[in-house]
């Protein structure tokens, strides 16, 4: 939506692929800059398609629709792939056919310089198996991801109703009973900026997560039953992001509540109590 300042770079990285994607399919969200245009003039050669502007959930969902391939791959358009990205996934999904979802490292850079990669990583590829191990690291860059089409359809795509945390949403649907890879290489450069969706959004991104962790608690009591203490570790480390992060603000008497809330999740929580101490000291 209004990206034509990214766009050409995001795109760029797309056409300097070593294994190119056999099709490019641009959303434009009801964007009022040209990014439509300029999508269509890129040599790249993507399919556009332009939508009443409804977020990034609807748009992914309409992509994946018009979609061909057996694998979906995702871009922002501030954000840039490494050349290697699609061909190494690829390999991936070659060398391992359960696999139903692949995801790497990102490194991430401002807006306004250079995208810049790193660390390399080593390469090696970890299958995913067991849900509370997906659990425990379930934060998936959306521009990391290469995922079975017939995989994302079964799970429905992203829930369009989410304004955050719908990434999330999905790679816990789509990880429960899959085989989700995880391969060690950076091969994503994810722009930050304030004026990014998420990055203006303040503590709207974790608590849009917490809610995705209600869900998971709601659809799984049998996963409840057996590894709630998973769940809890999870929702703790966000209550404890959000109570730094207030307290950094300047606002004590906010973050006390999720750090008291991070301790009562998982009470071994060392710096929710740390930070929970210092948030008396002055006042």
């Amino acid at each position: 939506w209004n990206a034509a300042e990214t766009l050409a770079r995001a795109l760029d990285s797309v056409a300097a692929q070593t294994r190119a994607p056999d099709e490019v399919i641009v959303v434009d969200d009801g964007s009022t800059d040209g990014t439509a245009a300029l999508a269509a003039r890129h040599p790249v050669g993507a399919r556009v398609v332009t939508v009443p502007n409804a977020g990034p959930a609807e748009a992914r969902n309409r992509g994946a629709a018009l979609a061909t391939g057996t694998l979906l791959a995702f871009l922002d358009a501030d954000d840039v792939w490494h050349p290697e990205k699609v061909a190494a996934q690829l390999a991936v999904f070659a060398a391992h056919p359960a696999v139903a979802l692949c995801a790497t490292p990102f490194s991430y850079f401002p807006t306004e310089a250079p995208p810049a990669f790193g660390p390399a990583g080593s390469g090696a590829v970890t299958l995913v198996r067991d849900y509370a191990a997906v659990l425990r690291d379930y934060y998936l860059g959306t521009p990391t991801v290469m995922l079975r089409r017939e995989a994302f359809h079964a799970c429905g795509g992203f829930d369009a109703t989410l304004r955050f945390g719908e990434d999330v949403d999905l790679w816990l649907r789509l990880g429960y009973g899959r085989v989700v890879a995880r391969l060690d290489r950076t091969l994503v450069a994810v722009s930050r900026s304030v004026r990014s969706l998420t990055g203006g959004a303040g503590t709207e991104v974790d608590e849009a997560n917490l809610a995705v962790l209600d869900r998971v608690a709601a659809r799984h009591p049998d996963f409840m039953a057996a590894h709630g203490r998973v769940l809890r570790h999870a929702r703790a480390v966000v209550h404890t992001r959000m109570g730094s992060n207030i307290l950094t603000a300047g606002d004590a008497p906010t973050a006390r509540r999720h750090l008291r809330a991070a301790i009562r999740e998982e009470w071994r929580t060392a710096r929710a109590w740390n930070l929970y101490a210092r948030s008396f000291v002055g006042g």
